[in-house]
Formats: C-alpha cells, structure tokens, sequence
C-alpha cells in the first residue's frame, strides 16, 4: 500500500531547500561530476498600483456591450476596460488642454449636482 503524500495545506512545500523532500523523492540530478546547480534567485515581486473601489451607474446597454466584448477578448476583464478607456479618456483632455489638471484642495461634493434636475419642492 503507497504512503499517503502529507498535507500541504498552511505550507509551502516549495519554500523548502528541497522542495521534493515532502514526498520522499528527490529529482535525478543531471550536470558534470555530480556537482548541484545553485537554485534561481526567487522572483522579485511586483509593487501593483493602490486600487479603490468606486461605485458609478453606467446605461445598461453600455453596461451589456462592455461584458459581451470581455466575453470575446481572452485576455480582458472588465475592470481592465473601463480603466484602459477612463486613462484613454483622461489623457486625450489632459493633451486638448495642454497639461495634467492641477491636484485638488478639497473633496468631491457628493450627490446630483445643482440644478440638474429634481428640487426638493419636486419629492
């Protein structure tokens, strides 16, 4: 009957100096001499940008067109969409006015903007 292979669960069998040590194997060693080949430098991570999460309503139909074309591009999310075109965007009014807009002093107002529609006297 085989040994049953250990758990790897809360572990990372690979961090070990020999990553086939868990399973009792060991991979044959190939070179000249016998002599062991150092093993890679591990890869450096990556720093990825901060991300916030942002809730904005979009028309269905823009919506729909948006998830259908992520349906047919492989390499595509959603969320790499509408971040390509919001850059795309940004940066075709940031050429038309000739410099990056200035950084804020305040906050966004939040909510509908004034006299875009419904007034209070209209609930």
């Amino acid at each position: 009957m085989p040994k049953p292979k250990p758990s790897t669960i809360s572990r990372d069998p690979y961090a070990a100096a020999d990553p086939y040590a868990f399973i009792g194997a060991a991979p044959t060693q190939t070179g000249q001499g016998g002599a062991q080949e150092t093993p890679p430098a591990p890869p450096v991570p990556v720093k990825r940008a901060a991300t916030e999460k942002i809730t904005t309503p979009f028309p269905v139909d823009l919506i729909e067109r948006a998830r259908t074309a992520v349906y047919w591009e492989p390499d595509l999310t959603l969320a790499g969409l509408i971040v390509g075109a919001v850059t795309e965007a940004l940066d075709r009014m940031e050429r038309a006015r000739g410099e990056p807009y200035p950084p804020r002093n305040r906050k966004l107002r939040s909510g509908r903007p004034i006299g875009s529609g419904k007034s209070k006297e209209d609930l």
